[in-house]
């Protein structure tokens, strides 16, 4: 969602992040509850891909074997909300992390399994931003606000119940952690120290943190990042900073080595800049990435893009649709 943020920056200068954050929660919202967004959408056909599509948990699908199911609402949940909460598919594609609606801007962490069908829920948050679920299923990565201007990296075990605040420093309330899949380490999108995210859009960082330790090391400067399944690469999307300069995909290796750009800011026939947002989607044998370019920013609907990463070959599976989360 972060990276939302910051591509919008880039085509409308004049219009201050706050204010945009304003428009794009009221907006989705209002998008979220109409009959477009409630289609069924076009199914991509990634062979032997589990992967989750939609609006948040106010309008969740899932595809798998050519089949597309509606996960989110059911009927005990309402049909808007007012908070959106960033949805993720843990790395053997088996459980969502969600949250359900309680009310008065409290989300309860729920989780969804792909094979039984069935919800369970934990804790109780406020101004709760994001839900991981990590590759063995056991343990829930989440991003809350606890005070109006400072959020927190939680990590809480689905057996026990128990949570741990494992960051507290500098953690973007956009940030949706990913989870390495040895669950040892997180990686999340963390602010600046004493940068100005208003006015300079290079104020995100990649931070990993160790989940027994606690301890935080910066990665790389960039947003939305997402850990490969096999554990050599992490995706994330960057910008310039430079206004109509657009956004790149990246990858870089855990240890901060290697850091390489897979795709380019490209331009459509009219010259404006195509942009990608939300973290970058892995296949499950690492060698593709599904990556979402937005082309209606009032609707929010993306064509979601295939990339082989060995051949850099780029196919199109879907235009103007909503953008794939996991």
């Amino acid at each position: 969602m972060k990276s939302r943020q910051i591509t919008l920056q880039t085509q409308i200068p004049n219009v201050t992040n706050v204010h945009l954050r304003i428009i794009l929660l009221c907006g989705l919202v209002t998008a979220w509850s109409s009959h477009s967004y409630a289609q069924r959408p076009q199914v991509l056909g990634v062979p032997g891909a589990t992967i989750v599509t939609g609006y948040g948990p106010t309008n969740l699908w899932c595809e798998k074997s050519g089949h597309v199911v509606r996960v989110q609402p059911v009927a005990s949940e309402p049909s808007s909300w007012a908070h959106h909460v960033n949805v993720t598919l843990s790395l053997d594609g088996q459980v969502i992390g969600s949250a359900r609606l309680r009310g008065l801007g409290r989300e309860r962490i729920a989780t969804y399994s792909v094979k039984d069908h069935e919800w369970n829920e934990y804790a109780e948050v406020l101004n709760l931003w994001s839900v991981s679920v990590s590759a063995d299923g056991d343990k829930i990565a989440y991003v809350a606000q606890e005070r109006q201007d400072s959020a927190a990296l939680f990590v809480l075990d689905r057996k026990s119940g128990k949570v741990q605040k494992l960051a507290t420093s500098a953690v973007s309330v956009y940030s949706t952690p990913s989870w390495s899949p040895d669950g040892k380490r997180i990686v999340y999108q963390g602010d600046v120290p004493n940068n100005d995210p208003e006015r300079d859009l290079r104020a995100y960082r990649l931070m990993i943190v160790d989940t027994e330790s606690g301890n935080s090391v910066q990665l790389v400067e960039g947003q939305a990042p997402a850990w490969s399944p096999s554990g050599e690469w992490i995706a994330y999307v960057n910008t310039t900073g430079l206004a109509n300069a657009g956004t790149v995909v990246m990858k870089i290796r855990p240890d901060g080595t290697r850091a390489s750009q897979v795709l380019g800011p490209s331009r459509t026939l009219m010259g404006s800049t195509k942009l990608y947002a939300q973290a970058p989607v892995w296949s499950p044998d690492s060698s593709r990435l599904l990556l979402n370019e937005v082309s209606d920013w009032d609707r929010w609907t993306m064509n979601v893009i295939l990339l082989d990463l060995k051949t850099q070959k780029k196919s199109t599976l879907r235009k103007g649709g909503p953008p794939v989360l996991g």
